[in-house]
């Protein structure tokens, strides 16, 4: 390899350490001291090629000795996937790294091997907004692999950047009338009454709306007093003896769903705050809160570590500031890019995975006046949404209900399925239908575990008669051995037959259990 090209991919990988420094400063991991900030450093970066010169992997060991966190901090999923979006490359971690012999100890690896190519697609120069998706996805534009949307989970937390007039209210608006058609509970604060303008937004309800401080003040009032109420409800509505774990989880069990909370600030900045917003939005993201922050002028003062871990999703328009660039975009290259966003409504952002450039939904004044008209917000439907089985978990489906009258019995699945579904996908379909985020077994009767009300409610399927409940339907190869019956019973015919007698005793015991209950309401 020549000295040149030698001495550029040095340059490279210590441009590329100093972005990943400087990132993992951003997001809390550091420690600071008397004498200053005390960063993580890298003591030794190695460049590894393969045979052919190409270069596959930058190795940054970590300056172990002097680690001002621990090391299951920077190995965290999401500090890793930040890191990634970073480098515009997969980074990893690499407990033990060892080179020619010698163990270096805990690194950060660079996948340098470009990622695969996906298909894209040039951006539009403005787009509408669409029709509101179903759940709680949150349509926001379009990317160049195409539109991009994100459920409030995925979303988490979201920090804003833009100039007056890039497209800064305009999302603002759009997750506002997103939110409002799904009946969602907002709070808007705008203190320029220019985004959300009190006289049109207070026709809402459940939207409340202010522009004074004392005013978001009392709304971070009234949500603490909101998700303390939500925590006693969690309480109330035990989970395998637990409290949910979050929200989605509640309105799985409870008679009542309850919206999200959604709060979206603009200019953020210009607010001096009572209280710790960090502490508010972190305590209370379980509970539904999503917090959208944002200003048209950011400093590294303004997104505290604490603050920057909850709000992971990043939107950057046109800004005046590297700086400003700098404190959103945690990337050097994207953060100057933005400098340059010419086109209105053009923002640089890391909701795909990694930067990207993304053309936010326009919203048309059209959009908002029927939201006025109509006066109110909709209803909001915590139903789960529809899931669709496939097609083992179908087949599945189909034998527990015409089959086995609604219970999932592993034992009985097998001998009706032998031949087209294996023992392992019936364990499977088992453990991922009983997992928490579907629930679709209620409390076990005997050697079976009956299908929840949810389960068909998420599928669609409709439940068994259980008034003209008899025997079970007959598998094939017990169907050959009743052919047989006129003739010599051997073994495997009468071993047949013991089967089918204890399928019929099986699901007699069965009907004795559910209509028990029945039985002696009926004698009392």
């Amino acid at each position: 390899m020549s000295t040149s090209i030698q001495a550029f991919r040095e340059n490279e990988s210590r441009r590329l350490g100093f972005d990943l420094v400087v990132s993992m400063a951003s997001m809390g991991l550091k420690r600071d001291t008397g004498r200053g900030v005390w960063p993580v450093l890298f003591r030794d970066i190695f460049v590894l090629e393969d045979e052919h010169g190409v270069l596959r992997h930058t190795v940054y060991v970590v300056d172990a000795k002097r680690l001002p966190v621990r090391t299951t901090q920077i190995s965290d999923r999401g500090v890793l996937n930040t890191l990634s979006a970073v480098a515009k490359r997969r980074v990893f971690v690499d407990p033990e790294f060892e080179l020619a012999g010698i163990r270096h100890g805990f690194s950060l690896v660079v996948e340098m091997t470009p990622r695969p190519k996906r298909q894209r697609m040039s951006l539009p120069q403005s787009v509408r907004l669409p029709d509101t998706p179903e759940g709680d996805r949150i349509a926001l534009g379009v990317g160049p692999g195409g539109p991009v949307a994100m459920t409030r989970k995925e979303i988490r937390g979201m920090i804003v950047a833009g100039a007056p007039r890039t497209g800064k209210s305009n999302l603002l608006r759009s997750i506002a009338v997103q939110a409002a058609r799904k009946g969602w509970r907002l709070f808007l604060v705008d203190p320029q009454d220019h985004t959300f303008p009190i006289a049109v937004w207070e026709r809402l309800d459940p939207v409340s709306v202010t522009n004074c401080i004392d005013g978001f003040n009392a709304f971070l009032v009234d949500i603490e007093e909101e998700c303390a109420r939500r925590s006693r409800l969690f309480n109330q509505h035990l989970i395998d003896g637990l409290p949910p774990e979050d929200l989605e989880a509640y309105n799985t069990v409870a008679d009542e769903a309850l919206p999200p909370l959604v709060l979206l600030v603009d200019e953020f900045n210009s607010f001096a705050l009572r209280v710790e917003f960090a502490d508010i939005a972190r305590r209370n993201q379980k509970y539904g809160l999503m917090c959208v922050l944002a200003a048209h002028s950011w400093r590294a003062r303004n997104v505290p570590p604490e603050l920057s871990e909850l709000m992971q999703s990043r939107v950057c328009f046109r800004v005046e500031s590297i700086e400003t660039a700098r404190a959103v975009v945690h990337s050097t290259a994207d953060a100057r890019a933005a400098l340059h966003l010419e086109q209105q409504g053009r923002a640089i952002t890391n909701l795909t995975g990694q930067y990207e450039t993304m053309q936010v939904y326009l919203v048309e004044s059209g959009e908002i006046v029927a939201l006025m008209q109509a006066g109110a917000t909709q209803q909001f439907d915590g139903r789960p949404a529809r899931v669709a089985l496939s097609e083992t978990e179908q087949a599945i489906a189909d034998a527990v209900i015409a089959n086995l009258y609604g219970v999932f019995s592993v034992d009985r699945l097998r001998r009706l399925l032998a031949g087209s579904v294996s023992d392992r996908q019936i364990r499977n379909a088992s453990a991922r239908w009983a997992a928490a985020d579907r629930r679709w077994f209620e409390a076990p009767i005997g050697t079976g575990r009956p299908l929840s009300e949810r389960f068909y409610e998420q599928t669609g399927l409709s439940q068994p008669d259980r008034a003209g409940q008899g025997t079970p339907l007959e598998t094939e190869s017990e169907q050959g051995g009743k052919a047989d019956q006129g003739g010599k019973a051997g073994k495997g015919q009468e071993n047949r037959r013991n089967r089918e007698a204890d399928e019929v005793a099986w699901v007699e015991g069965l009907i004795a259990r559910t209509r028990a209950p029945d039985r002696l309401a009926g004698e009392a």
